[in-house]
């Protein structure tokens, strides 16, 4: 889908509850660099470290469905390189049931 881009963006649609990652570059300040070397390749998952990403995503998402733990399903648009989670179907892990 989106390869094994260095940079991502990540694009928060606050009224339309939709996340977007696409691939960022060294040029674009908001971009995050993925350390390829620290992923563990059984996982395939990497962490972030931006404050500001982590305390909007907190105040916007997270206290409004009062769970801590969520889990959304992505759409790929080809066009535009990018996956988008529309976030008002998040579902709390362990429940059965996303579209």
């Amino acid at each position: 889908m989106l390869g094994d881009p260095t940079y991502i963006l990540f694009l928060v649609d606050v009224e339309r509850k939709l996340l977007a990652i696409r691939q960022g570059n060294v040029d674009d300040p908001l971009s995050q660099k993925i350390y390829w070397d620290s992923i563990n390749n059984r996982r395939q998952c990497c962490e972030f470290y931006s404050k500001l990403l982590i305390e909007g995503l907190e105040e916007w998402l997270l206290k409004t469905s009062g769970e801590k733990t969520l889990r959304s399903v992505g759409r790929y648009y080809g066009k535009s390189r990018s996956v988008i989670f529309d976030l008002s179907e998040a579902r709390p892990v362990g429940e059965e049931s996303l579209k």
